[in-house]
């Protein structure tokens, strides 16, 4: 399982390639070399908060599973989230530069422009708009200290 910390900011080029922070590729923390070199696949959705989530090709295959169980569940409204989701996915291939290029109803989706903020959310990365990023992790000194003594 893919192990990824950190925050790496990089800029985005005008035709939407970005390098993949090279501490975030190889798996992350655990080295599996997946995708480390040119040619490795990946995935990136739109994410929650107004972020894009970026999952190696494999990890991705279990959301799809997932997914693929609630399209045929019978649930209109089930089918119609899980279509979203597939509808605004897109495979990316890592260049020989170490770059991804991120397509343009993407890079609207998450509000992407100059730079990309690329987070480590443990078992995916998170690509974020600086600001937006900034925005949605304020959280008071108080509020912090009670949940790291829950999880830390």
């Amino acid at each position: 399982m893919p192990r990824f910390l950190g925050q790496y900011l990089h800029a985005i080029d005008d035709k939407g390639r970005v390098p993949l922070p090279a501490k975030l590729r190889n798996g992350g923390l655990d080295g599996s070399g997946n995708g480390v070199e040119a040619g490795g696949f990946y995935v990136a959705v739109r994410g929650t908060g107004g972020c894009l989530f970026l999952y190696q090709e494999e990890a991705f295959t279990v959301v799809l599973e997932r997914l693929a169980r609630l399209r045929r569940n019978g649930d209109p409204e089930s089918r119609r989230r899980a279509l979203a989701v597939t509808a605004q996915a897109a495979e990316l291939v890592l260049d020989k530069h170490g770059r991804l290029t991120l397509p343009q109803n993407l890079l609207d989706v998450a509000g992407l422009q100059r730079e990309a903020l690329f987070v480590g959310a443990a078992d995916v990365i998170e690509i974020w708009n600086p600001g937006r990023f900034g925005d949605a992790m304020r959280v008071e000194d108080d509020e912090y200290d009670r949940f790291a003594a829950t999880v830390l």
